[in-house]
């Protein structure tokens, strides 16, 4: 713009978009709504603070938790965008946000002084999530104010209060970042929304360099805000569309849209164009983000100057000497190649034709679900949302654009809900903001056909009735919450029925270096639901976890394949990717076992046989049904290498089987029996053995003797007080050939090491 620019004047507020009034009116509303949400997200208080400590919940806040604690320990450092751990031993990006991490051990740090230990860590950070999600609500409340009134917005609020949808993921001890795609969605609309009905120029300026402030937070916070800058480039054009014929209007969205992208792009800059943040490269998602954001940052600024959007003089020649030389100074160090192939993973992973994808609960799409659940999760409410987004959108082109861009948003967030579950938090917003409209105009032409009748034109219940039918509509989702049914980190006995092992291994395995990457470190193979917890609790390196994209699924398809293939290409696996333990808890074997033979090249399961047959040779099937002893065993030779050192308690059962909850198996090299019998005689080996938990079974072996009668064998399990193994010898070992015995007893030592045990026959 030249220096002869005309002054700035003060905008005109379109007459489609309601400017609220009366804000301590509604002051008391926004607490009481907090406080709703609040007490809506700690229906699981005790199962997260309990008399023994401090539980958060699922598998992924695990992780977050560790990341957290990094945080903790060295702040004012981002945790690690790489980690060993997962994926043992070539480990591999951890592409969550590090923005969550980071804001969750800021808090902890402030809150404690930085003194927190790990019950300050884990209590902190349990009550952080309730408390975003219930200000995710006040948000709400806001939004709907400013798009179509109070009532609007009570209602919207309301909904967003209360709804599972939101108040799972933002439970009391939910640790991870789905809780902040709400909010800062809630945020950016809000200000994009003040922006656009600004009567000032500086309010227009400070609500769009808000809302961009707050798509940065997001994108550093979040997985899912990323899909906000393809939707609203989206909405944007559609808004354009609909106010074309109105100049000043159109001249305002370009301006705004200027600033928002222009604000997202520069402050996204310095996380892009630098690798301070992440050493290893930048995340795709960011790359992507900030690709789409500088985009729309010049596509928008083009328009504004064209459509003559006043700005101070000078301001766009700054404008495009700051976009297009830090743009360009960014756009050399960004890995385009590793951008492509997130894009094609997230359209695959729409599809749940990956049999990990398919076992995941919020992959499952919405109307796999019963009618039961998705009124739990949405209310009753829900049956109206197909008639009530229909109804905004022909309303809103009519006479809104504050509904017209409500509903353009709204449908692309319905359809990917509707195919996954992962969506509904970025989608719950919108959703209660629509019936929120929905229910405000039912009760307009409610009223109105009240007052045409004479004889209910004097009826005094009528806000008696409205709220009945309210409750009505909420009841499937009220009459679910309770105090009475706490969890401990999940439904089901799974993790208590584990707890005990997973700190067991943590003092009697052998300890890990730091960063796993010192030549005696190992993993632990398990079902990779485990994963985190085996990671927080025990600190052992894994080969699968829930981070299955990307390198991470081979980790995961390389776990899997070690507990369902025959025992001969277990082993090479397990020497592969240096496993010592397999850690054997109840999964679904059919599952695992297409989780092994996934190829992505044909993107189906490749079996080399039947599900069953192939699962009764598998590892997991020695394992689990003979405690591994190799006696007339096919993999005999395998077998003789594993130990069983841990069980869970002799009360808890494996689903369908009288065998142990749970059994951790070591790979030994097992102390190396050597003697001399008749020329290829052959030699029984046998002893009992006891766990911890008392009970007893026989280990049993049998070889052969060479043409000279030397034989050999291995002896896995060891007699005596042991550090790594509560399974021990109930007496000796008793070797028997031909009528002669003899018996032998190893040490722990002597079976770590493979150390040579001769004996004599008699």
């Amino acid at each position: 713009m030249s220096a002869a620019a005309p002054p700035v004047a003060a905008p005109k507020v379109p007459e489609s978009v309601p400017v609220p009034s009366g804000f301590l009116s509604r002051l008391s509303v926004g607490p009481c709504l907090f406080g709703l949400g609040l007490l809506a997200r700690l229906s699981n208080v005790f199962g997260v603070l309990t008399p023994v400590g401090v539980f958060p919940q699922a598998t992924d806040s695990y992780y977050h938790l560790r990341r957290i604690g990094y945080v903790v320990r060295h702040f004012p450092h981002l945790p690690p965008d790489s980690d060993r751990y997962l994926n043992f031993p070539f480990g591999g990006p951890v592409e969550w946000p590090y923005g969550f991490d980071f804001c969750y051990g800021t808090f902890i740090q402030i809150v404690t002084l930085g003194q927190a230990n790990q019950w300050w860590i884990y209590a902190l950070a349990s009550v952080l999530t309730p408390l975003i999600g219930a200000l995710t609500a006040c948000l709400t409340f806001q939004l709907g104010i400013h798009l179509g009134g109070r009532k609007v917005g009570l209602w919207a609020g309301l909904l967003t209060a209360i709804l599972p949808a939101l108040t799972i993921t933002g439970g009391i001890g939910y640790v991870d970042h789905h809780v902040f795609e709400s909010f800062w969605l809630a945020f950016f609309l809000l200000a994009y929304v003040r922006a656009i009905a600004a009567t000032s120029s500086q309010s227009l300026w400070q609500q769009s360099i808000l809302a961009g402030c707050g798509v940065t937070a997001g994108l550093l916070t979040t997985t899912m805000i990323p899909l906000l800058l393809p939707l609203h480039a989206g909405v944007f054009f559609w808004q354009m569309v609909r106010v074309w014929k109105e100049p000043d209007l159109r001249q305002r969205l370009w301006g705004v849209n200027a600033l928002v992208w222009g604000t997202t792009s520069l402050s996204l800059l310095p996380f892009v164009a630098t690798r301070w943040a992440e050493p290893a490269g930048v995340s795709p998602a960011l790359t992507i983000s900030w690709v789409l954001a500088f985009s729309m940052a010049l596509v928008s600024c083009l328009g504004a100057q064209v459509a003559g959007f006043p700005v101070p003089a000078g301001m766009y020649r700054v404008g495009w000497v700051l976009l297009l030389v830090l743009g360009g100074l960014a756009c050399w160090r960004l890995d385009f190649t590793s951008a492509t192939k997130l894009v094609t993973f997230g359209l695959r992973h729409l599809s749940t034709t990956d049999p990990w994808i398919a076992s995941i609960q919020e992959s499952q799409h919405l109307f796999s679900k019963s009618f039961r659940y998705i009124a739990w999760t949405y209310s009753g409410f829900f049956i109206f949302f197909p008639v009530a987004l229909g109804w905004l959108l022909v309303n809103g082109w009519r006479s809104s654009l504050a509904g017209w861009t409500l509903g353009i948003l709204t449908l692309p967030l319905a359809v990917l809900a509707c195919l996954q579950l992962r969506f509904s938090d970025i989608f719950t917003v919108p959703y209660a903001l629509v019936m929120g409209f929905f229910i405000q105009v039912m009760v307009q032409k409610l009223n109105q056909w009240f007052g045409r009748q004479p004889h209910l034109a004097t009826f005094k219940f009528k806000p008696l009735l409205w709220a009945g039918l309210g409750l009505a509509f909420l009841w499937p989702t009220i009459t679910e919450f309770s105090f009475s049914r706490p969890f401990v980190v999940v439904e089901g006995n799974t993790f208590v029925n584990l707890y005990p092992s997973l700190l067991w291994i943590a003092e009697h395995t052998p300890p890990t270096s730091p960063q796993g990457d010192q030549p005696q470190d190992y993993a632990i193979a398990a079902d990779w639901n485990l994963g985190h917890w085996l990671l927080e609790f025990s600190h052992r390196p894994v080969v699968a976890s829930p981070l299955g994209h990307g390198v991470h699924r081979q980790g995961l398809r390389d776990g899997a394949a070690i507990l369902t293939f025959p025992p001969e290409d277990s082993l090479k696996l397990m020497q592969t990717r240096r496993v010592r333990y397999v850690w054997v808890t109840p999964l679904n074997a059919q599952q695992t076992l297409r989780n092994a033979c996934w190829d992505e090249t044909t993107n189906q399961a490749v079996l080399t046989g039947e599900e069953n047959t192939l699962l009764r040779k598998s590892l997991l099937a020695e394992l689990l049904g003979h405690d591994g002893v190799p006696f007339e065993r096919p993999a005999a030779a395998v077998l003789r290498h594993f130990r069983l050192v841990h069980e869970t308690a002799p009360d808890l059962h494996y689903p369908g089987l009288n065998r142990p909850f749970g059994m951790l198996f070591e790979r030994v090299p097992g102390a190396q029996l050597q003697g001399q019998v008749a020329p290829r005689a052959s030699v029984t080996i046998s002893a009992e053995i006891r766990t911890a938990e008392g009970r007893t079974f026989m280990y049993r072996d049998t070889i052969q003797a060479d043409a000279t009668g030397t034989f050999s064998g291995v002896l896995p399990y060891a007699g005596g007080i042991q550090r790594f193994s509560e399974v021990c010898l109930v007496q000796r070992y008793k070797i028997e050939s031909d009528g002669k015995t003899g018996e032998v007893t190893p040490s722990e030592t002597e079976v770590l090491n493979g150390s040579p045990l001769g004996i004599q026959l008699k």
